[in-house]
């Protein structure tokens, strides 16, 4: 079994920001769905893992997007592997192509680990080791990703979970604390700049009538093109439930509806 693993996706409507390129959304859940797929290969997927009480948790995830138009109806490969396994962590990388050995859309990696159901505690990732084989000439240095700290809020916004929040295990789902990470962009900074790079820190469980609260802070970048911030996230007990830190970039060319609609 090759331990690259590949999935082809069509591009749909929902995948493509007011500029023509995939939202972070889309990436973080074409990520999500591979990996998913993968694990199903190797029998060590979320159904096969809950008959042993054990489920999977993302806990981290770092991806850098390319500014490249992606359409409608567009094909896109995802391809995925195992980068390292430690004794509580396993790291995922990923590449989107435009298919058939295209233009990059996005590169990333994922830290996931196995947490035991009934008492909510990380497992040994021994339980499955022995299922996954590392690719170590595809591996880059996992570092712990450190988010810088901001100190004026520009934004802060309250979000009551609701039932499109929650995902299979009963809790927030993790793309949704990225959504609502986005809301507190301001409105008038999105339509001039695009996203390049995000970072998140999942920490903790929220669920179904809880309060989110989140605050935005700006940080001063060392890029002198680019602007930088973090979205903290805490539940209604004040615990902190995600961090978001995010990089933008100008956009240099905002493509006009006839140079998209004609397809090649």
């Amino acid at each position: 079994m090759k331990e690259v693993y590949s999935h082809r996706y069509a591009i749909t409507a929902a995948d493509m920001d007011q500029h023509y390129r995939m939202t972070p959304h889309a990436v973080l859940l074409y990520f999500q769905d591979c990996f998913a797929r993968h694990m199903t290969c190797h029998h060590v997927a979320a159904f096969d893992l809950v008959k042993q009480q054990k489920m999977w948790v993302f806990t981290e995830y770092d991806a850098e997007l390319t500014p490249v138009d992606t359409l409608w109806t567009e094909e896109i490969d995802v391809s995925l592997w195992v980068s390292e396994i430690t004794s509580l962590r396993i790291y995922c990388d990923f590449r989107i192509h435009k298919a058939d050995g295209g233009a990059e859309v996005a590169h990333g990696c994922g830290q996931m680990c196995l947490l035991d159901i009934p008492s909510r505690r990380l497992e040994q990732t021994a339980l499955i080791a022995d299922h996954l084989t590392v690719v170590p000439d595809l591996t880059v240095s996992h570092r712990k990703q450190r988010f810088p700290k901001g100190t004026d809020i520009i934004v802060s916004n309250d979000h009551k979970v609701n039932r499109l929040d929650v995902d299979f295990n009963g809790h927030v789902n993790n793309r949704s604390y990225l959504s609502i990470a986005l809301v507190t962009m301001p409105d008038d900074f999105l339509p001039h700049h695009a996203l390049r790079h995000i970072s998140i820190h999942w920490l903790h469980e929220t669920y179904l009538s809880d309060t989110l609260h989140c605050d935005l802070y700006a940080i001063p970048s060392d890029d002198a093109q680019a602007a930088e911030f973090v979205h903290t996230l805490r539940s209604s007990d004040e615990a902190e439930a995600a961090q978001v830190h995010t990089l933008w970039r100008p956009l240099t060319h905002i493509p006009d509806i006839a140079e998209v609609l004609v397809r090649k």
